[in-house]
């Protein structure tokens, strides 16, 4: 052991420092028959020789006890049982476009399919998560809707064709959307006009707003046998079997977070305390609700910065306390998320959000590429140019979806992600998109 070689340390190193310098040492290294033989300069010499060689062996000593010391704390530090785990990444994905993203409809839990451009989404989305250095995925869960299983499904075969392990798949009903109620259907723009427009934004833009609940006449009725069947399927072993009457008939964001937030208690956040790299594939406003389980610093006016784009990967990182990790250099960040986007969108975004403070104006995109190529009446992007007069109050209102008078990172992408491919040039984002095209 190290204590041992310490102390055999210690006795040669006493012993080479005065052990043989005393006159009556001399003696003891000339036998008694050949003493007479024995001068001064001969036993001088000999103490010099037994110096030399204490010296060396003290020298191998402590290199020895070094070495045994530093072995030692490599075994500490990858010895399980004295460690604590390093937790994995939760890794949050919203699924590609649907047909009624397209068409700007509350979706909830009516189950539409992706569109040809939410399939491309969801390749786009595996490339960035197969680009980031080191990630592995040891699960993946779902919502029982269509459109979250299909984007999970794209995104791990390309996992497994770029030869990584597919990892388990599980569908879990508490990562369904949020239910929009009698929303359910109508295209948001319209119901701005057919509305009270603070019912509405209170309805979109608070924790507590609830709107109607749907009636059994209602198209996408939630309860029926065959929705019924189909949430049955995704329930947990470890939960009470699911009712009928526990099916809600709409939901406020703190219902869905209530919702969710039991999953990520449960099943969630163990996973990732025990280190694994967990890949939740859901949609806006569950994954709204369940970044405030997260972050249990958010409040209503951070509503709109949790929106998460369609198929852009966000990564929130844990310390061994659980505590999230953020401001990490070399990652982008768009506060008040503790979690970072993949992709350079992001870096985008956050050039034009002068103030930082997660959403842009009409002055902000003023300043930006858009209106800049406009004023110059150089390339002609599908009428920007006729857009010179009151360019940013113009793409400001094009862009906000919820006409909050501001554009978060959701609407910006959104919006981006719906331009003709020439006007997508310009500020665009995803996992390949250049900031200017001239040769378009």
């Amino acid at each position: 052991s190290t204590t041992r070689f310490d102390r055999m340390l210690s006795l040669v190193s006493s012993q080479s420092a005065g052990a043989f310098v005393a006159p009556h040492a001399a003696p003891s290294v000339c036998s008694m028959h050949h003493r007479v033989a024995c001068t001064p300069v001969a036993t001088i010499q000999v103490v010099d020789e037994l110096r030399i060689q204490i010296a060396l062996a003290s020298r191998s000593l402590v290199q020895v006890a070094t070495q045994l010391k530093a072995r030692r704390q490599i075994q500490l530090k990858t010895d399980p049982t004295r460690r604590r785990q390093q937790p994995g990444q939760l890794i949050l994905l919203r699924h590609g476009q649907s047909t009624w993203n397209l068409e700007n409809r509350f979706t909830g839990w009516a189950n539409v399919l992706l569109n040809e451009r939410g399939r491309e989404e969801a390749q786009e989305a595996a490339e960035l998560l197969l680009f980031e250095e080191g990630l592995e995925i040891d699960v993946c869960y779902t919502s029982v809707l269509q459109r979250s299983i299909e984007t999970a499904r794209i995104c791990l075969d390309a996992w497994e064709v770029a030869g990584r392990r597919r990892p388990e798949v599980i569908a879990r009903w508490r990562l369904n959307e949020r239910h929009y109620g009698a929303l359910t259907g109508l295209n948001k723009r319209e119901a701005l006009t057919s509305m009270d427009a603070r019912d509405l934004r209170r309805w979109r833009s608070s924790f507590e707003g609830r709107p109607p609940p749907m009636e059994p006449s209602h198209p996408h009725y939630s309860r029926t046998v065959q929705r019924y069947e189909r949430l049955c399927a995704g329930c947990s072993d470890a939960e009470e079997a699911l009712q009928l009457t526990d099916i809600p008939l709409t939901e406020s964001l703190s219902d869905a977070k209530d919702r969710v937030g039991k999953l990520y208690r449960q099943e969630l956040l163990p996973a990732v305390l025990s280190g694994k790299n967990v890949l939740v594939v859901g949609h806006a406003n569950c994954l709204r609700a369940l970044i405030s389980c997260v972050q249990s610093n958010l409040r209503d006016e951070h509503l709109p910065s949790l929106g998460l784009p369609n198929a852009l990967p966000l990564v929130y990182s844990f310390n061994t306390h659980g505590a999230t990790v953020s401001d990490v250099p070399g990652r982008c960040y768009i506060r008040p998320l503790d979690a970072h986007y993949l992709g350079e969108g992001c870096v985008l975004f956050n050039e034009l959000d002068a103030d930082g403070n997660g959403a842009l104006d009409a002055s902000e995109f003023d300043d930006s590429e858009f209106c800049k190529i406009a004023w110059s009446g150089d390339l002609n992007l599908d009428g920007l140019v006729s857009m010179t007069d009151n360019c940013g109050e113009r793409l400001r209102a094009e862009a906000d979806n919820n006409a909050d008078g501001v554009v978060d990172f959701n609407e910006y992408m959104s919006w981006w992600s719906k331009l003709p491919e020439r006007r997508r040039g310009v500020g665009g984002g995803g996992s390949g998109a250049s900031r200017i095209r001239l040769d378009c």
